[in-house]
């Protein structure tokens, strides 16, 4: 599995720094960083509890390599999860919705914006 960050641009966008409007849309290749490849069955909880810092850094887990050297935190509302059959899920304010990134439309976080 790969995940990926809303990254400072995509945060602004959203809105999500700002505790605004949320519903903007989101351009994935323009807002989102990869951050992770995931090496485990294809489960979000997994990924999202894998890429959270809780006891140590979510780096240093064993499953789990960074995909770039820039800045980390832990996967939270508004970041991707890509799926091995490459299906894209967004984490949202109680789990996942499964969001196409080629339809920037389509990527918002439903629990706070009614579509």
């Amino acid at each position: 599995m790969t995940v990926y960050h809303l990254n400072r641009k995509g945060r602004e966008v959203s809105g999500l720094w700002l505790n605004a409007d949320i519903s903007t849309v989101i351009n994935f290749k323009d807002n989102f960083d990869k951050v992770a490849e995931v090496d485990c069955p294809d489960e979000l909880e997994t990924a999202f509890r894998l890429t959270n810092s809780i006891d140590f850094n979510w780096w240093e887990n064993e499953n789990v390599a960074k995909g770039s050297e820039e800045g980390y935190r832990s996967t939270s509302v508004g970041d991707v999860v890509r799926l091995s059959d490459r299906t894209y899920h967004i984490v949202d304010g109680y789990g996942f919705v499964k969001v196409n990134p080629n339809d920037p439309a389509r990527m918002r976080i439903s629990s706070l914006h009614k579509q």
